[in-house]
């Protein structure tokens, strides 16, 4: 028996790709660890500080939308218990997110290409994935474990017994965030349209039971509170596009989605001209979209869903359809709404896979953790400012991020300790939305958080609000590129990822 066929036979359940699959996470991770209070966790701090657990748990934090009881509860929790400190919100929901994606390893029978595939995801999707840095990223990681759990239930075998286990879920994973009853509704009538021949009266019923359950439960949680978010349909398709041309802010990454949807259209079926003719329209569709300006992504998603509806994963494709569109609820643009769309095409690519299996059957176990290896050390590498060829220019926005938030932190320390303390401090840029900004891919200027709970934070840790009329002089935080004509500079930040911060004095 040869080496290689020894490899090949120890991991013969494709175990050898979790390192492959964790890699793509854990770097950026590395990269990013530990952010400092970032954008509402100015704003949180009060609220965190001052109120007990039953507080934060049993009223909705502003500004969040809605109400999330559990979500709240674990940013408390970690908060609390750390004695202030925003890192172990940030790696809780580290750890949330590659157990979802491991348990999502776990059930799917196409393992090897789903973690070649989540390699791919998890390391160029990063700019989706910077809510882990942020205390608000405690409700979105719960709602990918609660994806893998709809899988498990609408479409493996034997899983419609277990729709009353899936509706306790979904009603958990609503108290991080209510984005999971929609998914959870059209993972019903996707099982429901697929089996509608079959059912019996008593799975017909659990099955209306479930998506009752679900729809009173957004009544309840969302629209009697009045928590629907205003917008026309022109913001909401704007948001829509925003959120998944931020996921794809560098052209290797946009070649890579492109890779990703043709690999998904040659394995939609064992007819061979459904495949030509599906690959044959994923090709136009990139070109297409290309020359829009449009993500790529929106391709990969109804390439992925025409896939799952050729093999009759009819559940999966309706949460996949219904997740793609979850950013025209909230259109700000955000990145981190493309998330649940991501893992379901990584999903969608996977199954049925059997040719890129049998491809990827020759990768062992110890290429799985020699490339782990390899990864986790060019992430440090990258860290302390060695520049490598292209990695570095993917990397330097997440460290640059990282680094104003440490600026931002030193600033308030130094601000506090100098002569200066009894002067208002401001920022000279806004923290806008990534739907109106000028250029999304562009954040050398932005700063960690918005004037607005910066005021705020200043107030209650130091009795210091929005600079008043009577106030004479002022100090401007400036980051990055941002001009001002005004202002004499007392306090400037040298910078190895970003941009140098300055404080400016400014007098009326």
């Amino acid at each position: 028996m040869t080496t290689h066929t020894a490899h090949t036979i120890r991991d013969s359940r494709g175990y050898a790709f979790t390192f492959l699959l964790v890699a793509g996470f854990t770097f950026w991770f590395i990269l990013g660890f530990p952010f400092q209070h970032h954008n509402e966790s100015y704003i949180w701090v009060a609220h965190l500080e001052n109120g007990d657990f039953l507080d934060c748990v049993l009223h909705k934090m502003v500004p969040v939308a809605n109400y999330r009881p559990l979500g709240q509860a674990v940013i408390w929790l970690t908060f609390r218990l750390s004695g202030g400190s925003v890192a172990p919100a940030q790696v809780f929901n580290f750890v949330v997110a590659i157990a979802a994606w491991l348990l999502a390893f776990a059930v799917i029978k196409e393992r090897r290409t789903f973690g070649f595939a989540a390699l791919l995801t998890g390391s160029l999707f990063f700019s989706a994935y910077i809510y882990i840095f942020h205390l608000h990223g405690a409700f979105y990681s719960p709602v990918l474990l609660f994806l893998v759990l709809l899988f498990v239930v609408f479409e493996q075998e034997n899983g419609r017994r277990h729709v009353g286990l899936a509706t306790a879920g979904a009603l958990i994973a609503a108290f991080f965030h209510p984005y999971a009853l929609l998914l959870f509704i059209a993972a019903v009538i996707g099982a429901w349209w697929k089996q509608r021949h079959s059912l019996s009266r008593t799975e017909l019923l659990s099955l209306f039971v479930a998506a009752f359950v679900a729809a009173a439960a957004i009544v309840l949680l969302v629209i009697l509170p009045g928590n629907t978010e205003p917008g026309t349909l022109a913001k909401r398709w704007t948001g829509l596009v925003i959120s998944y041309r931020a996921t794809e802010v560098h052209p290797a990454i946009s070649a890579a989605v492109a890779v990703l949807t043709l690999l998904t259209a040659l394995n939609a079926g064992p007819r061979r001209t459904t495949r030509i003719l599906l690959t044959g329209g994923a090709a136009a569709g990139l070109i297409a979209l290309q020359l829009l300006g449009l993500p790529l992504f929106f391709v990969w998603i109804a390439v992925s869903a025409a896939k799952l509806l050729l093999l009759n994963h009819v559940s999966l494709a309706a949460t996949l359809l219904t997740a793609s569109i979850l950013p025209t609820i909230a259109p700000t643009g955000s990145p981190t709404y493309a998330i649940f769309a991501g893992m379901l095409c990584t999903m969608a690519l996977s199954v049925d896979a059997h040719v890129y299996e049998h491809f990827l059957a020759h990768i062992g176990m110890r290429t799985g953790i020699t490339a782990f290896v390899a990864i986790v050390a060019m992430a440090f590498v990258l860290r302390s400012g060695v520049r490598v060829p292209i990695l570095t220019g993917l990397a330097t926005p997440v460290l640059a991020e990282r680094e104003r938030t440490e600026q931002l932190v030193t600033i308030l320390d130094w601000w506090q300790n100098s002569q200066f303390s009894p002067l208002p401090v401001t920022l000279a840029q806004e923290a806008y939305n990534p739907v109106d900004a000028v250029d999304v891919s562009d954040r050398r200027s932005r700063p960690p958080t918005n004037s607005q709970y910066l005021y705020q934070y200043t107030a209650h840790r130091w009795n210091r609000g929005r600079p008043g009329e009577t106030d004479s002089s002022r100090l401007v935080v400036v980051f990055g590129d941002a001009s001002r004509s005004t202002g004499d500079p007392v306090y400037t930040l040298t910078s190895r990822f970003a941009t140098p911060a300055r404080v400016l004095v400014e007098s009326k």
